[in-house]
């Protein structure tokens, strides 16, 4: 049976996880509320997209370990850092099982795989 770890960059070493893990940390991150979180930050309403982004980046830096800029030394990782190791690890999953039936601990299929959190649109300015 061929195990299915992620891997990537935090910023300062190269990371194995496991995806279970890490959604269970994003979901916890968001307030148990993943698929809620997902969708506001798709929202055209910035009162509601900037909230649920912030909030989804957060859980992010914290499910893979990736620290914010330190304004005093310029160490850590950018929003754009966060949220591509987010996007390769949405892809990760869905390339791993794109037919696969939710595990009890997962979010819903449909929910987590189209979404990328910032289009490069509006990552680049």
């Amino acid at each position: 049976m061929e195990r299915k770890i992620f891997e990537y960059q935090n910023g300062a070493i190269k990371v194995f996880a496991d995806p279970e893990a890490i959604l269970r940390q994003l979901s916890r991150g968001c307030d148990f509320d993943l698929d809620g979180v997902l969708k506001l930050c798709k929202s055209e309403n910035p009162a509601q997209s900037i909230p649920a982004i912030e909030k989804l980046l957060t859980a992010a830096r914290g499910a893979f370990g990736m620290a914010p800029v330190n304004g005093l030394t310029g160490e850590g990782c950018l929003d754009d850092e966060v949220d591509a190791v987010l996007n390769s690890f949405w892809d990760f999953l869905e390339k791993k099982n794109p037919s696969a039936e939710c595990s009890p601990m997962s979010p819903l299929v449909e929910v987590m795989y189209p979404w990328k959190i910032m289009e490069p649109s509006s990552a680049s300015g």
